[in-house]
């Protein structure tokens, strides 16, 4: 049985399989480049810390860059997550629509 659909549900549709066609790389790669700067953040600011073990700016060095590393990490989680969930719903869609 095949359902016919309207021209809101088309719309979403198309634009759907147009972000996986044109944007799904660079999403990935936000991702990417978000978690290699969370990491640098980590080395430099371990690298900083063990520099400083008896000055008190360390302490406050390192926390502000660990929690500035999370952040990035968690929005290299999110954006990874989200694109590649959207690839999942493009790709069924494709397949149901019968698009290529």
């Amino acid at each position: 049985m095949k359902a016919r659909l309207n021209a809101l549900e088309k719309r979403a549709v198309d634009d759907l399989l147009a972000w996986d066609r044109t944007r799904r790389r660079a999403d990935m790669f936000a991702g990417y480049v978000s978690l290699v700067l969370g990491g640098v953040i980590v080395i430099a600011v371990t690298a900083y810390t063990l520099d400083h073990l008896d000055d008190q700016t360390a302490y406050t060095v390192s926390r502000v860059g660990f929690l500035s590393a999370i952040v990035f990490f968690l929005v290299f989680a999110f954006v990874s997550h989200r694109a590649r969930e959207r690839h999942q719903l493009a790709t069924i869609l494709r397949k149901l629509t019968g698009r290529t």
